[in-house]
């Protein structure tokens, strides 16, 4: 039995001991009376040979997640994102830059919460506060849509007015820090999502003139490992 020493047999740790034949790009793991090895995350293969994944051209669960308007270069064990020329962000997230002095930008997205319609409304209050937080601007420059849903998926669109010059950094924080916030407070928040960034010339204090849109599809993802 595994730990019985003396007259008895006893678990060798090959693992612990070094003396596993997986790859130097695998993991070992320790079982009694033997041992399993398994490819790092960015490689395949048995564990005995491990190939490194190429993200940027995989067809399969090991597909990057860099955004559409990003290009993906491949490394060994890895790859990273990169935002294509005309917009800004860290490569899972890229919204387009805006080249206006006298703009203002929008940045919409969809919140997933998990809580009912009734239980979001008690606390539209901190919701505003948290995201408002999140933006670094007033809560007056946050606004509410259509909240819809049912109880444990409840959908909240949201708008966030910013100065042009953040939109990128906005729409970044927003996807990437917003979820840690609400997790703080309590709040339920699982996924931001089909995050927008509308631009506009502002033509006196209470209008305002379209002149671009920008849409990224997905909310969430990783730039690289």
């Amino acid at each position: 039995d595994e730990g019985v020493v003396g007259g008895g047999c006893f678990n060798v740790d090959e693992c612990l001991q070094g003396t596993h034949n997986c790859n130097p790009n695998a993991a070992c793991s320790d079982a009694r009376g033997s041992f399993s090895c398994s490819c790092n995350s960015g490689y395949s293969g048995n564990g005995v040979s491990c190939d490194n994944v190429n993200e940027c051209t995989s067809l399969t669960a090991n597909r990057h997640t860099c955004h559409e308007e990003a290009t993906c270069t491949d490394s060994t064990g890895s790859f990273s994102c990169v935002c294509n020329a005309g917009y800004g962000g860290n490569g899972a997230v890229c919204v387009q830059q805006v080249q206006c002095e006298q703009c203002e930008v929008e940045v919409v997205f969809t919140a997933f919460m998990d809580m009912t319609p009734e239980e979001f409304e008690s606390r539209r209050e901190d919701y505003i506060r948290l995201v408002a937080e999140t933006a670094e601007v007033q809560t007056s420059a946050v606004s509410i849509g259509e909240v819809q849903g049912v109880a444990g998926n409840v959908q909240v669109q949201t708008s966030v007015v910013v100065e042009s010059n953040r939109s990128s950094a906005v729409s970044v924080g927003l996807t990437e820090d917003l979820t840690a916030k609400f997790d703080q407070q309590n709040m339920g928040l699982f996924a931001v999502d089909n995050v927008q960034v509308h631009s506009r010339v502002a033509a006196g204090p209470d209008e305002s003139t379209p002149i671009s849109a920008a849409v990224r599809e997905r909310g969430g993802g990783r730039g690289g490992r």
